[in-house]
């Protein structure tokens, strides 16, 4: 017997269940409603992380263009405020790229 994942709430489940005993969903594979709904779910989350990867993106546009228009302005060194927040979006950009990777796998 091994373990896998419900493909409706994602908790752990055996391969032998015909039901899954959280959200009582037919998992046996048979049904063509569940796989839909599978499709749907992956398509959301999918959706959501390219969100995720254009809303940092742009955070970072924003910074480097706030931190070159104070270089020109003539200040020698540009705001932290505007270095933390760029190194954050670099972050969080390489870190929802990863979670794009890993989930289709």
């Amino acid at each position: 017997m091994a373990i896998t994942r419900c493909p409706v709430c994602r908790k752990k489940i055996s391969t032998r269940a015909t039901r899954c005993p959280h959200c009582h969903e037919d998992v046996s594979g048979d049904d063509p409603e569940l796989a839909s709904r599978q499709r749907s779910q992956q398509r959301k989350k999918s959706t959501a992380m390219k969100m995720q990867l254009a809303l940092a993106m742009t955070l970072l546009v924003v910074c480097i263009g706030l931190i070159l228009l104070e270089t020109a302005q003539g200040k020698t060194l540009p705001s932290p405020w505007y270095i933390g927040i760029g190194l954050a979006a670099v972050i969080w950009y390489v870190v929802t790229r990863l979670r794009i990777f890993l989930s289709h796998r």
